[in-house]
């Protein structure tokens, strides 16, 4: 496996972390981007190019048992098997598009961006519930991206790079995701803003 490989090569404080990763969230990529892809040898190719990722980035996981970095695998991971999706959808033109499994264990249905959330918006969704629900509600790809930006603190350069789209990408999702939040919460989005 080219991951181990690149291990091998890696300097020491950073060769334990990537060894750890490997060890703690290898399977559950697997099983992430198995469960999405419904196919073996595309969820182990996900597998891998996560795990590079991951070796590319490596000073982004400093508490590997950290919520934010089991986050920001699931973000890498989803977001990798959405590529390779579209990938085998350009192949396979009559595929449907297939339901994932969150970290909460629910189902949902995979789609394509078009949402984004406001700065105001995420911050306040960490006292309320009412918010926090509507965050769920944006697709996945949106969401990833305000996570990143709002909760998470990285730039949209950065979020670019972990997400494998363009910075202007990134803003496109923020600001469809601000929309799609204003169309779920209408008048009450400005009621938590003040």
């Amino acid at each position: 496996m080219l991951f181990l490989s690149l291990i091998a090569e890696m300097e020491p404080p950073q060769k334990d972390t990537a060894e750890k990763i490997y060890e703690l969230y290898g399977s559950k990529i697997y099983g992430l981007a198995l469960q999405f892809l419904k196919n073996k040898h595309d969820a182990e190719d996900v597998l891998c190019e996560v795990l590079i990722k991951i070796i590319e980035n490596i000073d982004n996981f400093v508490d590997i048992d950290s919520t934010k970095t089991a986050s920001l695998i699931v973000i890498y991971t989803r977001s990798t098997a959405i590529d390779c999706y579209r990938k085998r959808k350009r192949r396979f033109k009559h595929e449907t598009l297939p339901s994932f499994e969150d970290e909460d264990g629910e189902l949902t249905e995979i789609e394509l961006p078009s949402t984004e959330s406001t700065e105001g918006t995420v911050i306040a969704a960490e006292s309320s519930k009412e918010i926090r629900s509507a965050l769920e509600a944006l697709p996945a790809r949106q969401l990833d991206a305000i996570k990143l930006i709002y909760a998470m603190g990285y730039s949209y350069k950065e979020a670019a790079k972990i997400m494998g789209i363009t910075e202007s990408a990134v803003a496109s999702l923020i600001q469809r995701g601000k929309e799609n939040l204003k169309k779920i919460m209408g008048d009450k989005l400005y009621e938590y803003l003040g």
